[in-house]
């Protein structure tokens, strides 16, 4: 959150002031840093991995717009965000002696050349390559996903990985099969460097205030162990069984009544509801990924006609329509809770309703209702 506004409207009668002004109830707005930075490993063949960094500016922007064809005069807008990301320098930093970087991505040569006025038409002359410092250290600047697909050099947008609009840039990696690239990714942002790894070693989920649904990535422990460097923002925890039951937590009061408390472990992978008195941000070590999850469904003995399932997705980030392919014939509606406190949508084979999760990240939090008798099996790529 960066910040807060009250907005009210007035709404006037300026012919010969019959009626006073008229104002409306105020309204509390919460301004939110729309932008991040996110790396990701895509499998191109068993021995080559490419390596991604996405990322947005505070504004939610990589470039504004981009034409169909961004050669073309006035064929892109610059972003109109006081912090661009356009341009960043990213470097890649290959942390095992075995494997090379062999590519690099290329970034856009603009008309006008960068820096770029906000919200100023330009056009791409060309590409201009990256640079291979070594067989284990590369250094790409960062480009709108658009700008790349146009030149064929995009990665990620076919996966349904990254919105088309977001910055990104990636390296290659040829290793040994069965190998996983260790890569560090240094955003030289202008307000400093953030790192990345990939594989992630440690996951930092950011709660607002009120409502989160969350996963939990750490090892197993005691609730208050594990949630120690947020506790005194809890008010309560709530998780939700295959049996259809609650299970919560009350920090500082399970001593007030029998079965207040009934959450005493956190296990790898529990899907949580957690209400915050105040924003902060939980640090995890990240556990060894579960490949799958089983789900439980419909029961003709119980006459029951469909079952919710609570799960952390932690496959590859894709769209939702993508990374449910395998299982969406099961399952009749699958639902996410925003941090603005909003719920998302995705409801599959039925084009009529308009979907609003569109996009599963690694480490979300879903609801689904699964309505395949004797439920499924729910297998996460990698």
């Amino acid at each position: 959150m960066v910040g807060s506004s009250t907005i009210t409207v007035i709404g006037d009668y300026p012919y010969f002031r019959k009626h006073p002004a008229v104002l409306s109830n105020p309204v509390e707005k919460t301004w939110t840093w729309g932008g991040f930075k996110d790396v990701e490993a895509v499998p191109i063949d068993a021995n080559h991995t490419a390596i991604i960094a996405y990322l947005l500016d505070r504004d939610g922007f990589c470039k504004y717009t981009v034409k169909a064809d961004p050669t073309a005069a006035k064929g892109v807008t610059t972003s109109p965000s006081l912090h661009p990301v356009q341009g960043e320098e990213i470097e890649f930093i290959l942390n095992t002696d075995v494997g090379r970087i062999i590519e690099v991505s290329p970034n856009g040569v603009y008309q006008p050349p960068a820096p770029h006025s906000p919200l100023t038409d330009a056009r791409v002359l060309r590409l201009e390559d990256g640079t291979i410092i070594d067989r284990s250290e590369a250094v790409a600047l960062a480009e709108d996903g658009r700008v790349l697909d146009y030149f064929d050099e995009a990665r990620g947008i076919d996966e349904g990985l990254v919105a088309a609009e977001d910055c990104q840039a990636w390296i290659v990696v040829e290793h040994p099969l069965g190998e996983e690239p260790n890569v560090s990714v240094r955003f030289h942002d202008p307000e400093g460097v953030i790192l990345r790894h990939w594989p992630p070693s440690e996951l930092i989920v950011p709660l607002v205030q009120y409502w989160n649904d969350s996963c939990y990535a750490g090892p197993e422990a005691d609730v208050e162990d594990a949630m120690a460097d947020i506790i005194d923002n809890v008010l309560a925890v709530y998780r939700f069984n295959t049996d259809q039951t609650w299970d919560q937590y009350f920090p500082g009061r399970c001593e007030e009544a029998e079965g207040l408390c009934t959450i005493e472990t956190l296990k790898p992978y529990d899907q949580l509801f957690i209400l915050m008195a105040a924003s902060a941000e939980w640090v995890q070590l990240i556990q060894a990924m579960p490949t799958d999850v089983d789900l439980v469904g419909a029961s003709a003995t119980d006459d029951q006609p469909g079952a919710w399932n609570s799960v952390c997705y932690v496959g590859a980030a894709k769209a939702t329509e993508e990374a449910t392919r395998d299982i969406d014939s099961g399952f009749a509606i699958m639902y996410s809770l925003g941090s603005d406190q909003a719920w998302r949508r995705y409801v599959p084979a039925r084009p009529e309703i308009p979907d609003t999760l569109t996009t599963l990240h690694r480490f979300d939090s879903v609801l689904l209702l699964v309505t395949t008798e004797g439920g499924m099996t729910w297998v996460f790529d990698p």
